[in-house]
């Protein structure tokens, strides 16, 4: 995220103004599919809830979310991103066998 702000806040010239906007364009592409690929892993991990199904189920037909996920899939070799900002559940609880880690 430093690096987005950094790029959004530095002194640049036009042409380098225009690079750094399709730059951060892509990097919140990136996390963007980051986050989409991760809420459709967690509710498919739940196959016995229904709800959760047919949203992930919707979600994947949606081209523009997975279109998301393609950019980070493709991305996330060269700019590997944490996934520690998403939290989707209280540590310790597991997703599927319901389980503690």
């Amino acid at each position: 995220m430093s690096r987005l702000h950094i790029g959004m806040t530095a002194g640049l010239g036009e042409a380098g103004l225009d690079a750094q906007f399709a730059a951060n364009v892509r990097f919140i592409e990136h996390l963007s599919g980051q986050l989409v690929l991760t809420v459709l892993e967690e509710f498919e991990a739940e196959p016995w809830n229904p709800a959760k199904r047919e949203q992930a189920r919707r979600w994947r037909a949606d081209q523009a979310l997975m279109d998301l996920v393609d950019i980070h899939l493709r991305e996330r070799e060269a700019t590997p991103l944490t996934d520690r900002w998403i939290r989707l559940r209280p540590a310790g609880e597991t997703v599927g066998t319901g389980e503690a880690r």
